[in-house]
């Protein structure tokens, strides 16, 4: 069931403006009457229609009659069917693996984090993105989101002339040194060159991580221009399928991972992105395609699940959206976000929402 919603405040970025979102909501009904729930999220490239498409034309096909407990069984099923090559192809199948993990979770009576091997810890420590702004702009948003009880922020950089180095020197001065900040090129910069001029001066004030300045095929640039800066290199765009751990790995190209469930292909997916990680003896964080609450419920038992979380994360989707498809969004509060404790994932569909919000 493909959806539109706007957002409170439009994300604006290297990658242009978004104001608004387009979802997909998987069902998964089974023959013992229990049924699944899932959520497929992309801001960018294809979106809730077409992918949902793909659930539809390929994967339910490809599932209808298995074992919907045996989710590794189904995920195998659906990569010998589906081009997961295909620009959002993953999101589809991560809405499909959420709903299969809800089942399973609902079958046993258990959270799904219990099925990803349990707590590492109670609660997700999340971050507060900021998008391009002036410098009055982005400062306010800073302030109100350290008033809120975030303690790191992210601005999004990778604009030409001072204004990056103005506004993170800026933020830095209002929030004060207790107050960690990252920036977010988004792929900005042609070069380990460009990116190093232009990043270098934001160091002065103090970064906690710089994220994909390259794009995500220049690995062996990025791990020249990791080798430069003093700040940890995060690696997000190049880290969009499970196979590009090892090749991240392999060229020494970051310090960090921004692994996503919706990019990974599911919960166990990301889980096992988050294991490859720290085979390697790298930390992770969970990346954000601004979720709903459904969603948002899978990354945070991934979360709580993954021993090498090492920064705050991004998943705050539910608090950019008026309203949500679930009446029991997962908890954000004081820069934490709390997984549900009931069974599955814990979170309650709203019919009447999806259908007011249903496109297409």
């Amino acid at each position: 069931m493909p959806l539109r919603i706007p957002r409170l405040t439009p994300m604006v970025a290297t990658q242009g403006n978004i104001d608004s979102s387009e979802f997909g909501v998987v069902r998964v009904e089974t023959d013992a009457g229990i049924t699944g729930w899932g959520e497929i999220a992309m801001s960018w490239g294809r979106l809730g229609r077409a992918l949902c498409r793909d659930v539809e034309l390929s994967i339910a096909p490809t599932i209808l009659g298995l074992d919907p407990r045996d989710v590794a069984g189904c995920a195998v099923a659906v990569e010998q069917r589906l081009d997961l090559a295909t620009d959002g192809a993953h999101a589809a199948r991560a809405g499909v693996e959420m709903a299969l993990l809800d089942i399973l979770g609902k079958a046993l009576d258990t959270p799904v984090y219990r099925l990803l091997g349990g707590r590492a810890r109670e609660r997700v420590p999340v971050a507060w993105p900021i998008p391009w702004g002036d410098v009055e702009a982005t400062v306010a948003q800073a302030r109100t989101a350290v008033e809120a009880g975030f303690r790191t922020v992210k601005l999004k950089v990778g604009r030409p002339g001072s204004i990056d180095r103005e506004a993170v020197s800026a933020v830095r001065r209002a929030v004060g040194a207790e107050v960690s900040i990252k920036v977010d090129a988004n792929m900005a910069y042609r070069s380990a060159g460009a990116a190093y001029a232009a990043l270098a001066p934001l160091e002065e004030h103090g970064l906690q991580l710089i994220e994909q300045p390259l794009r995500p095929q220049d690995l062996d640039e990025l791990a020249r221009l990791r080798s430069r800066l003093a700040t940890p290199l995060l690696l997000d765009e190049s880290c969009w399928h499970l196979r590009d751990v090892g090749e991240i790995v392999r060229r020494g190209a970051a310090d960090v991972l921004n692994v996503y469930v919706t990019e990974m292909g599911g919960p166990l997916q990301a889980w096992k992105a988050f294991a490859a990680a720290e085979a390697a003896g790298l930390v992770a964080l969970l990346g954000s395609q601004c979720e709903l609450g459904l969603a948002t419920a899978a990354c945070a038992h991934v979360g709580v699940a993954v021993a090498n979380l090492g920064y705050e994360s991004d998943v705050v989707g539910p608090l950019r959206y008026p309203r949500d498809i679930v009446r029991n969004p997962p908890v954000i509060k004081d820069g934490y976000l709390h997984v549900p404790e009931g069974p599955g994932l814990g979170v309650e569909i709203d019919l009447g929402q999806v259908e007011a919000l249903r496109c297409g």
